[in-house]
């Protein structure tokens, strides 16, 4: 299923596609070292940690439009602040296919 972005309203934001390109781009070119990060953060002693991780996935994602995974990470960053291992791992385990589409969905654009 492709990701949905609302580019319109977050360019609209930016005031600038390009702008809004280059952000896009350099998300989708760290997403994998944020989800290595992130994962290795839920565990039961680093959840503060992935909390924090979750917490910025979720801004990054509003500022590029990606609204359906900004909620979707936070879900795991309200699991993480909670204490809830095994809900953050569930989340997790939501949230990590559909940030793999998104960057492809990112680099598909720029």
């Amino acid at each position: 299923m492709p990701v949905s972005l609302s580019i319109n309203e977050a360019v609209a934001r930016m005031g600038d596609k390009a702008l809004y390109l280059k952000i896009a781009s350099a998300f989708a070119a760290a997403l994998p070292e944020t989800l290595v990060s992130l994962e290795q953060a839920i565990a039961p002693e680093n959840l503060p940690n992935a909390r924090r991780f979750a917490h910025s996935l979720k801004s990054n994602c509003a500022t590029i439009g990606a609204v359906e995974i900004q909620a979707m990470a936070s879900a795991l960053e309200k699991a993480c602040a909670a204490g809830d291992l095994s809900r953050a791992v569930l989340e997790f385990s939501r949230l990590k296919p559909h940030l793999y589409e998104l960057r492809e969905t990112l680099f598909s654009l720029v």
